[in-house]
């Protein structure tokens, strides 16, 4: 079971990526991504934890996993395991993917 405040990491996260990238645009559009590009890079996830080509291919898959039906919780688990990345990136990522590629599967939403 998780705690709440692996959900309130989660919430922050998502909060944060909302501001850094504003509002959500339909689809993946090349400002899109370069929002969230710009996002991950000035949070030090890049160059420190990915690349631009894997942040983009990740945030991608990570939407795809929750159109599924896969918790966002479960994701940054997903994500810590295939990744090898500390939580707070993992959290980070799956929140901003979320904001910028799938904002209907925010937990806030």
């Amino acid at each position: 079971m998780r705690s709440s405040l692996s959900r309130g990491a989660l919430a922050v996260s998502v909060a944060g990526a909302a501001a850094l990238l504003g509002a959500p645009a339909a689809g993946a559009d090349e400002n899109t991504e370069r929002a969230y590009l710009n996002a991950l890079h000035n949070a030090g996830i890049i160059p420190g934890f990915y690349t631009p080509a894997t942040a983009l291919a990740s945030g991608h898959k990570l939407c795809t996993t929750m159109d599924g039906g896969v918790d966002q919780l479960d994701v940054v688990d997903v994500v810590i395991n295939a990744d090898k990345v500390p939580e707070n990136v993992a959290t980070f990522m799956v929140g901003t993917a979320t904001i910028a590629f799938c904002p209907w599967n925010s937990l806030s939403g």
